[in-house]
């Protein structure tokens, strides 16, 4: 998948990819504690992971970097440690950095995938895109939000999908599929059925009960089977 990063490639290469395809995917995170059986960088990770995931399905399009920046944290939220805990204008202000710099590159259509689910942080996302686009103007490239949770849960089939799932079962399945390496349910142990693991910064169903690869691997299949088919609608 090394052909869709940007980050590999030289200027003539991305200034060719832009011209077959100007769209501009970027995984967007925080860097947070997910329990003791996830990594801390796992909302950025997974965006990234998802993100070639689509520009190979998709057949084009240019992958970025990662950005770990994230807004309402474990850390501001429930006070665990080992996070970044971002301001608001912090960022805002990347997200237009971000937005004038791809659009200056001549894309068309500029996907944010946003791994860090917290509503106030996606508040923000959207509200540094809003306003963004409203100061451009006229010709501004199309900008869309692709969150995996929008769109598994959007399926029939997932619509049970606790939007509060923090680590927990969903998350943790999405990751099964996208990083197994990364995931370390035994350093779970084993509670009753029922049981909460808020004191572990886990939220929502137990992953070391319910988090499974097949889950995973049918959420990846849904999100980039919709999240294609929107993209390339925007290129239409």
């Amino acid at each position: 998948m090394s052909e869709c990063r940007a980050e590999m490639m030289p200027p003539q290469r991305y200034e060719a990819a832009i011209e077959a395809m100007p769209v501009a995917i970027v995984p967007w995170g925080a860097f947070e504690w997910h329990g003791p059986h996830l990594p801390l960088g796992i909302d950025a990770l997974k965006a990234h992971a998802l993100s070639l995931r689509l520009a190979e399905a998709l057949g084009g399009g240019l992958v970025f970097p990662p950005i770990y920046v994230g807004h309402r944290t474990l850390k501001n939220a429930h006070g665990f440690p080992h996070c970044i805990e971002c301001h608001p204008a912090t960022v805002m202000n990347l997200m237009h950095d971000t937005l004038r710099a791809l659009d200056e590159d001549g894309f068309r259509v500029i996907v944010i995938v946003p791994g860090h689910y917290g509503q106030t942080h996606r508040a923000v996302l959207t509200n540094a895109i809003e306003t963004w686009r409203k100061a451009r103007g006229e010709g501004a490239p199309k900008i869309w939000q692709a969150s995996d949770y929008e769109l598994g849960s959007a399926e029939p089939e997932f619509s049970h999908w606790d939007s509060g799932d923090h680590a927990g079962m969903w998350e943790t399945s999405l990751h099964m599929a996208l990083m197994p390496e990364t995931v370390h349910l035994d350093a779970l142990e084993e509670r009753p059925e029922g049981a909460k693991r808020e004191d572990q910064g886990i939220l929502g169903t137990d992953p070391r009960r319910h988090a499974s690869r097949e889950l995973g691997d049918r959420l990846v299949e849904v999100i980039v089977n919709s999240a294609v088919s929107k993209i390339r609608e925007l290129l239409g």
